[in-house]
């Protein structure tokens, strides 16, 4: 997640600006593994995504935490190896709605 922080202090920036928008967190696995195991990854990459708006003054009523497990994945794009392939279904998505 450490790569992905400059984008998440920008989110926090623009919520913090804007009161009353919202976030929905959607967590993702890869197809490796048990289905149940994978959705309880992705929820708890989801979470650990809601934990640093929390911990930066975000109001946890303002951030929808789902999770999908290794379910509706990313599609492929030509030259990926399966290594590339995996990481890009490994991920949180986080969208900004105004209420």
């Amino acid at each position: 997640m450490l790569y992905c922080v400059p984008l998440l202090k920008s989110i926090q920036y623009k919520m913090l600006l804007e009161e009353n928008s919202f976030l929905r967190i959607t967590g993702y696995a890869d197809a490796q593994g048990d289905m149940d195991y994978n959705y309880l990854l992705s929820l708890k990459r989801a979470k650990e995504v809601k934990k640093f708006f929390l911990l930066r003054g975000i109001d946890g009523d303002r951030l929808q935490v789902g999770a999908v497990g290794s379910v509706g994945g990313r599609g492929l794009e030509s030259g990926q190896t399966g290594r590339e392939i995996r990481s890009g279904k490994r991920r949180v998505e986080v969208i900004l709605f105004p209420k």
